[in-house]
C-alpha cells in the first residue's frame, strides 16, 4: 500500500509509508496472527495427524492474508479442506490395507461440509478387516479457509481501519 502526502508549509511531509508499514507489522503480530492461528489450530484439535500452520500478511498493492498448512500433514488438510474425488486405494508396501470398520456407510466424518467444524464421530462396532483394494467414494470439501474468511471478514477489516488510523495519527506526529 502506498500513501501519497504533499508538503504544505514549512515542515516536511510525514513519512506515511514508513509509519504505515510499522503499523501494520504490529498489528499482524500482536492482533491478527495469534488469533488467526489459534482459529485453525482449533479445527485440527482432534486430529491423529495435526498440520502446523504459518501466517503471513502481504501489504504492497492490497492488503492479503496468507495461511497455510505446512509440515509433514499439510495435505490432509488439503484432502479435508478442498475435497477429493473417488479414487482407488492400493496396498503398496504389504499385501493388504488394514483397517477397522462397520461395513458400508458405517464411517462418520469428524468433520461436516455444512455444518460445525467438529462433530463427534459415530463409530459404531467395528472389525478389523482387509482388503488389497478398495473404492474409495471420495470426500466432500469442508471448506475450511472460506468459512473462515466469512466470519473473520468484518474484525479483519475492522483491524485494518484500526492500524491505518494509528499509522496515520503516528506519521503525523512524527
Amino acid at each position: 500500500m502506498r500513501i501519497v502526502a504533499k508538503r504544505v508549509g514549512k515542515h516536511p511531509a510525514p513519512d506515511w509509508d514508513k509509519h504505515m508499514r510499522r503499523a501494520f507489522h504490529k498489528a499482524f503480530s500482536n492482533k491478527i496472527k495469534p488469533r488467526v492461528l489459534n482459529h485453525f489450530e482449533s479445527i485440527v484439535e482432534g486430529w491423529k495427524h495435526q498440520p502446523d500452520f504459518r501466517a503471513r500478511l502481504y501489504t504492497s498493492g492490497d492488503i492479503r492474508l496468507f495461511v497455510a498448512p505446512v509440515g509433514e500433514y499439510a495435505m490432509i488438510w488439503n484432502y479435508v479442506s478442498r475435497g477429493t474425488r473417488p479414487h482407488k486405494i492400493r496396498a503398496r508396501n504389504a499385501k493388504a490395507l488394514a483397517f477397522k470398520w462397520g461395513g458400508p456407510g458405517s464411517y462418520s466424518a469428524k468433520t461436516h461440509p455444512d455444518k460445525s467444524y467438529s462433530i463427534p464421530a459415530v463409530r459404531p462396532k467395528t472389525e478389523q478387516v482387509f482388503f488389497t483394494e478398495v473404492d474409495h467414494p471420495g470426500t466432500e470439501p469442508r471448506l475450511f479457509e472460506e468459512r473462515f474468511m466469512k466470519n473473520y471478514k468484518y474484525t479483519f477489516s475492522q483491524t485494518i481501519r484500526a492500524t491505518i488510523a494509528e499509522g496515520a495519527y503516528r506519521a503525523r506526529r512524527g
